[in-house]
């Protein structure tokens, strides 16, 4: 399904995936350089939140093509919002994501879009 949804752009209203108007789980962000926030809780449901930190990575099997697929943890250091609702996050059949070689020619801001599967361990 990741290499499907590159196919499709980020809904402008971004609370629902096209073209099937499925409802968003959640929003997925980074605090700063080494934390990944993982804030599930929509007006449709409240599965927590959580600040994570990569733990493992592997090579996409095309690594020149995809970011690598990762292993996080739970942050230990408490991060605002978070309620660690999570322990573990699996990102896995990615597709995307890999930066232009050099910003040569780019603008101010840079966007590389990726898809991938989310798995969540409490």
């Amino acid at each position: 399904m990741p290499v499907v949804a590159m196919r499709y752009p980020v809904p402008a209203a971004r609370n629902a995936l096209a073209p099937a108007n499925v409802l968003l789980s959640g929003r997925h962000y980074f605090t700063d350089s080494t934390t990944a926030f993982f804030d599930l809780v929509t007006a449709a449901h409240a599965y927590g939140s959580a600040a994570m930190g990569k733990a493992n990575a592997s090579d996409a099997p095309d690594k020149a093509a995809n970011v690598p697929w990762l292993r996080l943890v739970a942050k230990e250091q408490p991060v605002a919002g978070a309620v660690n609702a999570w322990k573990q996050v699996y990102r896995v059949h990615t597709a995307g994501g890999v930066p232009p070689v050099s910003c040569e020619g780019q603008g101010k801001t840079l966007t590389v879009d990726y898809s991938a599967q989310y798995y969540f361990y409490a």
